[in-house]
């Protein structure tokens, strides 16, 4: 646990180490993100173009019969 590095002879060593992991996550965790949005902002205009030729549901209008009083 955290308690056992306060007053290791390795403590300055440890902190380094875990920083170092730290800063590589965050480093993965932008890769990652910057690759998708890079994927998804490349490949999304072709996904408007591929639904294009697909026919669409045809909207069917339902019949609504409401017969709303007026008041008085």
């Amino acid at each position: 646990g955290r308690g056992r590095i306060k007053g290791s002879e390795k403590e300055d060593r440890i902190r380094e180490l875990t920083k170092l992991i730290t800063a590589k996550e965050a480093q993965r965790k932008k890769a990652i993100r910057q690759a998708y949005r890079e994927d998804y902002f490349h490949n999304h205009p072709t996904w408007d173009i591929d639904t294009d030729g697909q026919e669409e549901e045809q909207y069917t209008e339902l019949a609504i019969d409401l017969h709303i009083p007026e008041r008085a």
